[in-house]
């Protein structure tokens, strides 16, 4: 979600002399229009994730784009451990990575359409507290006990800030850092922390 020029260029004064509240009165964003509107929109997302009024009605987190996602992070491990040593790239056992994918692939499925029998008033008395409880906590089972190798104070298997990309994440950081130092025994050993921490949100998501 951003508010970036149509062309996608930088706006040339970032983190300079000229990145000022006057230069944003004047030039940047005059009225605060844009502004206004950020934070009317991040007030309303933030509303409905608090949840809504109606105690029956689901939290509005689509966990399918989540496994979807995943997916794609795991994949581009996959193809990052290929760059570094075509040699070695097979000394990452990513098996378990995929397994657990798929199996949290359906069980995010599986709330989805719980989801939907919640929001039509087709649920029993009771399903959408019990659903919202999952929603919104099944983020946390993606953290792991010891943290990154490097950076124990980073505990989210899924992604972290890179080493030496500023703002910029890295997804499945414990797997990405260890192939990028070459180290093929601790990146086989991320790929299980980070399918045991997969595996425990899937089962998380299909508690009755």
């Amino acid at each position: 979600m951003a508010f970036s020029p149509e062309s996608g260029a930088p706006y040339g004064v970032y983190h300079s002399t000229f990145d000022s509240f006057e230069w944003m009165d004047s030039e940047g964003d005059p009225g605060f229009v844009r502004h206004v509107a950020m934070a009317r929109l991040w007030g309303l997302v933030a509303l409905r994730l608090a949840g809504d009024a109606d105690a029956d009605a689901p939290l509005p987190l689509n966990l399918t784009l989540q496994a979807e996602a995943i997916g794609g992070y795991i994949s581009a491990a996959q193809a990052h451990a290929r760059n570094v040593s075509s040699s070695n790239a097979s000394r990452v056992d990513f098996g378990p990575l995929e397994a657990a994918h798929a199996r949290f692939a359906a069980a995010a499925g599986k709330v989805g359409d719980e989801q939907r029998r919640v929001a039509k008033g087709a649920a029993p008395p009771g399903a959408a507290a019990a659903l919202n409880e999952k929603l919104a906590y099944a983020e946390r089972r993606f953290l792991s006990a010891s943290g990154l190798p490097t950076r124990k104070y980073f505990r989210h298997v899924l992604q972290a800030p890179g080493l030496y990309t500023g703002y910029a994440p890295k997804t499945l950081p414990g797997v990405y850092d260890a192939v990028s130092a070459g180290d093929w025994a601790t990146a086989d050993a991320q790929a299980r922390v980070a399918a045991e921490r997969i595996d425990a949100a899937a089962s998380f998501l299909l508690v009755e």
